[in-house]
């Protein structure tokens, strides 16, 4: 189902954002708290989260406030436009 409508298959976590470091993978404004479970070397906030039994998600998730961000690359083998999805928690 997914090749009909050129999905790409597969799923990007939001803690799996780039690796280039600060300014140009994220942006955060408090840059001297690291995280604590899992990219610990950098100040992205990461925390637990409930994924109702689901073990397909990684149960991890990053928590951003305004004008704070996060950036993610995705390589294609074809050079055409694909469409995505964000799913997004608001607390």
């Amino acid at each position: 189902m997914a090749a009909i409508f050129r999905r790409v298959p597969g799923r990007i976590e939001a803690e799996n954002y780039g690796h280039e470091g600060l300014g140009k993978s994220f942006f955060v404004k408090d840059t001297t708290k690291k995280a604590t479970s899992y990219r610990t070397s950098e100040p992205v906030p990461m925390e637990l989260i409930d994924t109702g039994g689901n073990r397909r998600r990684s149960g991890q998730g990053i928590r951003l406030g305004a004008e704070e961000w996060t950036a993610y690359t995705v390589h294609s083998l074809k050079s055409r436009e694909y469409a995505g999805v964000v799913k997004v928690r608001k607390r």
